[in-house]
């Protein structure tokens, strides 16, 4: 019985030491705010369209590999700064299976260079209504669904009424 009391000793400190711990949940946010801090220090590599930016090159080019042998129809197409600013504001993402079959590929395109967040990246926009925006981190494929920059274009994106 004198002995006792030197198993309540270390159980005691072992339940001290065990309570002290910090609460997981402070924890968890810590985390989340350091992961915050970190991220409005990096850029983001991707473009984004609803962020502002800023057209800083363009020409217009009749190079893009296309099926439709004939770049004459290249000849009175072009766009300016203020046009390729409205198109990429307005365009939507899309993937290759909508790339290829709701897109025709032309031989006209308008190249040239954007930057934002003080990034630059390059793009392309086709005469058939789609455009690639990359930097070395990213690629990203938009089209252009909008009817009302249609006579902007040589060809729309195709539609299930087209066919009808």
């Amino acid at each position: 019985m004198k002995y006792h009391f030197l198993l309540v000793i270390p159980t005691f400190y072992t339940l001290v030491l065990f309570s002290c711990k910090t609460n997981p949940n402070e924890e968890v946010k810590n985390q989340a705010i350091q992961s915050a801090k970190i991220n409005t220090l990096t850029k983001p590599s991707r473009f984004d369209t609803l962020v502002d930016f800023t057209v800083i090159s363009l020409i217009n080019t009749s190079d893009y590999p296309s099926s439709a042998n004939d770049t004459l129809m290249c000849v009175d197409w072009s766009l300016n700064k203020e046009q390729v600013k409205s198109i990429i504001q307005s365009a939507q993402l899309i993937d290759g299976h909508q790339w290829h079959y709701l897109f025709s590929h032309l031989p006209c395109q308008a190249k040239g260079q954007i930057t934002q967040n003080q990034q630059t990246f390059e793009i392309a926009i086709n005469g058939g209504s789609w455009m690639i925006i990359s930097n070395s981190d990213s690629t990203i494929m938009l089209g252009l669904f909008d009817k009302k920059y249609d006579s902007l274009f040589l060809d729309g994106a195709w539609e299930e009424e087209d066919e009808y």
